[in-house]
């Protein structure tokens, strides 16, 4: 197991699976490593409803509206996320949780003191980004903590 010092900064990353998100995550891990900290990996499940759902997603259980083990699109699931960054030598949690993007993200920035949140940006604009909102502009609103936007893939060191 990690010994990992209390004080030690605490990095949130927001996970949607996707190449963007895979970026953030690189990013949060380098920051944990250059600082001594953790990584908080989360994972916001729409709530049944709500704009953007896909209906048939796996990882929803459409009676409970919980989140199973969620997995990508590549087939990497959230353990594999902290199993990987345990590999690198950074200690990380995964969580879960029905709710909005933003509203999840920044719940967890708060429980765990976050030093920062961490995202990647999806490209998405014009009336895509204004019909779907952009959940790194309101984590951005939401917060006084620092958020951190990756464009693009980033590649690790």
């Amino acid at each position: 197991m990690f010994d990992v010092n209390p004080s030690a900064p605490t990095f949130v990353v927001g996970t949607d699976f996707t190449a963007s998100s895979r970026a953030a995550f690189d990013s949060g891990i380098r920051m944990a490593k250059e600082q001594g900290g953790r990584v908080v990996l989360v994972h916001a499940v729409r709530p049944l409803g709500a704009p953007g759902l896909e209906m048939t997603r796996p990882d929803t259980d459409k009676t409970e509206n919980e989140t199973t083990e969620p997995v990508g699109e590549d087939g990497i699931a959230g353990s594999d996320w902290v199993d990987l960054a345990r590999s690198q030598g950074v200690e990380a949690s995964f969580i879960a949780r029905p709710g909005l993007p933003a509203t999840i993200l920044l719940e967890e920035a708060e429980r765990v003191q976050a030093k920062a949140v961490v995202l990647g940006s999806s490209g998405k604009s014009g009336l895509e980004k204004a019909i779907l909102g952009s959940v790194a502009r309101d984590v951005r609103k939401g917060t006084r903590r620092p958020v951190v936007v990756v464009h693009g893939h980033f590649e690790a060191a």
